[in-house]
């Protein structure tokens, strides 16, 4: 070191730089002549190289010093590098004591050195130069154990190369200090003999993120004695996880018996909970109240029919929504007939209430509502004998009292009211008040309008329909409420203007023009047709009564002759009208009676659809059709009008002409139907298994007087055994989520908590 006195002043940057170096290198730097040149090193540098290998060697020294003694043995005494070609001395071998200088054993230092970063420098690759800057030749590695495969176990034990498994650092494996045997050559892995020492991987204070694939690096330190110990391990209390995988893995109390069990009925408790409710919704029928049956007598002028209705208890909106189930005709002429001997009615009712009691069932024949009707027949009986009149509706009472069903009265209605309920009738059937939507359920359609009604009777005719204007003709207007809508309907009733109260006014006036009561001719009867009639079957209605002649006999015998004058019959019909009353006013059709305009779709039931079929016509159709339809009937002889009709009744048969007269003159003088407006006139009798008649509405406005009833629902299940079952499974799922909580917390907790592991380490 004397001749690296000039030097110290020009090292001393140099040896700060050189503590981070490797003890090896700095072993192989020491080493080397101070006046050995680099093959790669130019003459001009060996000032720099010669202080390099003073510092070199001092910073040896002294870390040397502070470790461990150098070895007593001369350079020339150690052992030589093996030969090219050849294998490294056996371990043995090379393994020596460290010795002090004083040749006692150097104790182990206790210290721990700190960890130091290492550079890989261009000084650790060279080699020791020969004479003429001739490199060595580089002496064969020794033969490798071969790789084990990549899963095998010794090979995740052991490190990829199957090595033995480094120590890791921990407080248990102190670090000693960091140094290079004095006395080796340059490189100990490559050219110098294996130093004794053991890899251990001593981690940096503040490491680099390691690079994927690197290996962390690692340097080698000196054997520590074999003393025998007990170390005490304590678990890391910090839950540590490789990847986010870890948090999905299940823990080991879930995977054993008791948890099993718990999930198997959690799970079944689940799939039972949902598998009842399923079943409760979907099985459950939705079973009616009942039906409510109702009973509608409509006792008209010709004849009495009865009607049988049925509507669901719940009702819509406070309506019930009714169909016809049953029609009965009573035998024999109307009520107003039995005048003078009331007592007689009860013979022909009972041909028809007997084949009621049939269609509703016993158990609700007290629940029945009976209903009867009186319209223009009984009206006119009131006004010209209103005695008779109570006593036939008393005689219908005391009828239908002894009845098992439940009696509501007789009453005779007003014209307006007749009209109304056919209008009712007419646009419930056509489905302008309901429909059914895709769901099955009953709503208000949307922007549909309603239709007009054409009734003729025996006695009377009635047109109803909304006005355009409603407000303007409000006195003349009647207010029904129906599905929770209201409608201001015009409605009037042409008193003695029905088909056979005009026909009789028709004999009257032909009785009147004729000389003789002996023959009369009546171009409206069938040719080759003659009937006698006593005065009294057409004189004595109140309808001709101003007609009458003052020598009416009324058992007196008159006979009419049919001639089938089309022409004819069309001027005798004109008379039956009184278009002068209203001065060509265009509110007004005939007889002086107000009437707003009428305008959109008509329904024809009743007497004009009768009349309609006789002619061969049905539906809407043109009023040309018409025209001719009629004329070619009223031409046809009596004889011919049996293969005309569909069903042949002479009282009928023989009138038909003079209904088709009389309707052309109402609809179109009447009424101002033209050739435009004709078609939208649809002539029905019934819709579906319903007839168009006054009736059905007369008993849709009275269901809104009778309370309603809600629906009953069958379920598969009880409530309470429902409730039941739907509490105790849904207890016991919650029962086995809380343990399996439980379970949970008491895994983690237990790996958390710290364990002692005792480790023996022998001499």
């Amino acid at each position: 070191m004397a001749h690296c006195a000039p030097l110290q002043g020009r090292s001393g940057a140099l040896h700060s730089s050189l503590l981070l170096l490797r003890p090896r290198d700095l072993a192989t730097l020491a080493h080397q002549p101070s006046g050995a040149a680099h093959p790669r090193q130019h003459p001009k540098h060996h000032f720099g190289r010669a202080a390099l290998l003073c510092s070199v060697q001092g910073l040896s020294a002294r870390r040397g010093a502070a470790a461990r003694p150098r070895s007593p043995l001369p350079v020339t005494q150690r052992q030589p590098p093996p030969p090219p070609g050849g294998t490294d001395p056996p371990r043995e071998t090379r393994r020596r004591p460290r010795v002090s200088s004083a040749g006692a054993p150097q104790p182990v230092p206790s210290h721990r050195a700190k960890p130091f970063r290492r550079y890989h420098t261009n000084f650790a690759s060279q080699k020791a130069d020969t004479g003429a800057h001739a490199r060595q030749p580089r002496p064969p590695r020794p033969a490798r154990a071969p790789a084990l495969p990549r899963h095998s176990p010794r090979r995740r034990r052991h490190g990829a190369q199957g090595r033995s498994p480094r120590a890791l650092p921990s407080p248990l494996h102190p670090t000693h200090g960091l140094s290079s045997p004095a006395g080796s050559g340059s490189s100990p892995r490559r050219n110098g003999p294996r130093l004794p020492l053991r890899r251990h991987r001593v981690p940096l204070r503040n490491p680099p993120p390691p690079r994927r694939g690197a290996r962390s690096p690692s340097v080698q330190l000196p054997p520590r004695k074999a003393t025998a110990r007990v170390l005490f391990l304590f678990a890391s209390p910090t839950l540590r996880l490789k990847s986010p995988r870890g948090l999905f893995k299940p823990t080991r109390m879930l995977t054993r018996t008791p948890g099993v069990v718990a999930q198997v009925f959690l799970l079944l408790s689940i799939v039972l909970v949902i598998a009842i409710a399923v079943i409760q919704i979907n099985q459950q029928q939705i079973l009616s109240p009942g039906l409510k049956y109702g009973i509608v007598l409509d006792a008209g002028s010709s004849r009495t029919t009865v009607y049988v209705y049925e509507w669901p208890a719940e009702k819509e909106n406070n309506t019930g929504v009714v169909s016809q189930t049953f029609k009965c005709i009573v035998k024999g002429p109307g009520i107003s007939s039995y005048e003078s001997s009331p007592g007689a009615l009860a013979k022909p009712l009972d041909d028809c209430l007997n084949k009621v009691k049939e269609r509703i069932p016993v158990h609700l024949h007290k629940n029945t509502s009976v209903y009867l009707g009186a319209t223009a027949g009984m009206r006119l009986l009131r006004l010209q004998n209103e005695s008779a009149a109570n006593e036939v509706l008393a005689s219908i009472h005391s009828y239908f009292r002894a009845q098992p069903f439940e009696f509501r009265g007789a009453q005779i209605i007003t014209g307006p009211e007749e009209g109304l309920y056919g209008w009712i009738t007419a646009n419930y059937l056509m489905g302008n008040f309901l429909e059914r939507n895709l769901w099955r359920t009953w709503v208000h359609p949307y922007r549909k309008e309603t239709m007009g009604a054409l009734d003729l009777g025996g006695a009377s005719t009635q047109i109803s329909f909304i006005p355009e204007d409603p407000e303007e003709h409000f006195n003349s207007t009647l207010q029904v409420k129906l599905y929770g809508y209201n409608y201001n309907v015009y409605t009037h009733s042409y008193q003695c203007y029905g088909r056979d109260e005009a026909e009789k006014r028709l004999l009257a006036l032909l009785l009147q023009k004729s000389n003789t009561s002996a023959s009369v001719d009546n171009p409206c009867y069938p040719q080759n047709y003659n009937t006698a009639l006593t005065m009294k079957y057409f004189l004595g209605s109140l309808c001709t009564q101003s007609l009458r002649p003052a020598n009416y006999y009324p058992n007196q015998l008159v006979n009419f002759h049919g001639t089938g004058d089309p022409g004819l019959c069309q001027e005798m019909v004109s008379l039956l009208f009184n278009f002068t009353a209203c001065r060509d006013r265009e509110d007004c059709p005939f007889n002086g009676i107000h009437q707003p305009k009428a305008k959109g779709n008509f329904v024809a039931f009743s007497g004009f659809y009768y009349t309609i079929n006789a002619l061969n016509l049905s539906g809407h159709f043109s009023l040309d059709d018409f025209n001719s339809s009629m004329w070619f009937f009223c031409s046809q002889s009596w004889a011919q009008l049996p293969f005309m009709l569909p069903k042949f009744e002479e009282i009928y048969a023989r009138s038909y002409c003079f209904s088709a007269n009389f309707i052309y003159y109402l609809l179109v003088h009447g009424y101002n139907f033209n050739a435009e407006t004709w078609p939208q006139i649809h002539f029905q009798k019934e819709v579906g298994n319903s007839s168009i008649a006054w009736s059905l509405g007369y008993m849709l406005s009275l269901t809104n007087m009778i309370p309603a009833e809600g629906k009953l629902i069958q379920l598969p299940l009880k409530p309470s055994l429902f409730a039941g079952l739907l509490v105790f499974l849904t207890a016991m799922a919650l029962l086995c989520l809380l343990f399996l909580v439980y379970l949970c917390i008491v895994s983690h907790h237990r790996k958390n908590v710290p364990r002692v592991e005792h480790v023996f380490i022998p001499e």
